[in-house]
């Protein structure tokens, strides 16, 4: 799922709308497109723990922040900041590259998944 920032949606519903909006968050979307970011959230959720996976045994430092940056934009759409806080300190891993701390994030990151239901 390709990311969209909050703040260029709200700009352009504001521009087409004509009146100043403040930025979405996750709670304040539409419940229908909500509903639907959620299910391909969920549907590409093992897509991406296995491309993190892949990044992480092959030492694939740039594919992992990639990846894990991609996926906190996305949790923030949703309005799950823990989930994205934990995205981000995956990138910071990946970053400053060390295979035990990466790992430990991934599980810390997967840990969090299963609590949302997401993973199994």
């Amino acid at each position: 799922m390709k990311p969209v920032k909050l703040s260029e949606l709200s700009r352009c519903v504001r521009r087409q709308v004509g009146r100043a909006a403040p930025p979405a968050t996750g709670s304040q979307l539409p419940e229908a497109l909500r509903q639907k970011s959620r299910e391909i959230f969920d549907y590409e959720t093992p897509i991406v723990l296995t491309a993190l996976d892949t990044a992480l045994a092959g030492a694939d430092w740039v594919a992992l922040e990639a990846r894990a940056h991609c996926f906190k934009n996305s949790a923030h759409a949703l309005g799950e900041p823990e989930l994205a806080a934990l995205c981000e300190t995956l990138c910071v891993a990946a970053r400053a590259p060390t295979a035990f701390f990466a790992a430990t994030q991934l599980a810390m990151f997967r840990v969090r998944l299963r609590a949302l239901n997401i993973a199994r």
